[in-house]
């Protein structure tokens, strides 16, 4: 009799592989940021008037091996050089903790909300994470146009590089990194909001005009136009600061101002130099 080819008892090349689902339940992933934000650690609350309008700034504690590279007051000073209309809306300021996966995992500057909620302060709002005493970002040789383009603006803000054979690697402190957040990070997510504000709140005021659809459609652009608008607008608005002298400016950390709006100085105590 003629043999099927099945044998119930061939062992399975599958068996104990991730096509078969094996370690899907522990894999590292980085869990959803907004669920972080719902739960910082120890956060405390400054409301704060910038450009004309109150804002809230939630400053979250930060690990012994972190930092926020930038201030209260280098936040509230950099947002008063920026056109007062296009902060509308945007009332929220987050300086968040970072978890260690999310450090490991995902590494950001800072990004944009659209919306957010934490306790009872909501609004539009971007976030800058804390940052390491020192870490190193490394590009490889074989670069995407993107990530040559980000090389190219590191570079713009001074960082300094040291190249191998094999890859780019900044090895950057708080300071470079301020640097980095302050006058770039900041720029560029008020240019994605700049860039909502105009396809979305600004039509949506208009008779007739359906918030919904105009939503959708803002985000069924290309990822790449968008961005490409946050980093035109960045470099147009931070070239513009610098022609008039308004950026750079000294970090502003007077540990007595820092315990006057009620934040604990140890959060944004840079190290000792080496």
């Amino acid at each position: 009799m003629q043999r099927s080819g099945w044998n119930p008892a061939r062992r399975s090349r599958n068996i104990g592989t991730s096509a078969q689902g094996h370690g899907a339940d522990n894999e590292m992933v980085v869990p959803d940021r907004d669920s972080i934000l719902r739960r910082l650690e120890d956060p405390q609350f400054v409301e704060i008037e910038v450009a004309g309008g109150m804002r809230s700034i939630v400053v979250e504690r930060t690990r012994p091996d972190t930092v926020h590279a930038c201030t209260v007051e280098d936040v509230v000073h950099m947002l008063e050089l920026v056109n007062p209309a296009h902060l509308a809306g945007l009332d929220l300021v987050v300086l968040r903790q970072p978890t260690r996966k999310q450090a490991n995992l995902e590494p950001v500057w800072g990004s944009l909300r659209y919306y957010l909620q934490v306790g009872r302060h909501t609004g539009g709002a971007f976030i800058l994470d804390a940052v390491p005493a020192t870490s190193t970002i490394r590009f490889e040789r074989k670069m995407t146009p993107d990530q040559h383009a980000e090389l190219e603006r590191l570079r713009a803000s001074g960082a300094k590089f040291t190249e191998t054979r094999r890859s780019i690697d900044l090895t950057y402190e708080p300071a470079v990194a301020r640097e980095v957040q302050l006058y770039r990070t900041v720029l560029h997510e008020i240019g994605h909001w700049v860039d909502y504000l105009d396809k979305v709140e600004v039509p949506a005021a208009r008779p007739g005009a359906e918030w919904d659809e105009l939503w959708d459609r803002y985000w069924q652009r290309p990822t790449r136009e968008r961005e490409a608008f946050a980093h035109r607008y960045a470099d147009e608005t931070g070239a513009a600061l610098r022609a008039t002298g308004a950026i750079p400016f000294e970090r502003r950390d007077e540990p007595a101002r820092i315990i006057d709006l009620g934040l604990r100085p140890t959060d944004f105590a840079l190290p000792e130099p080496a």
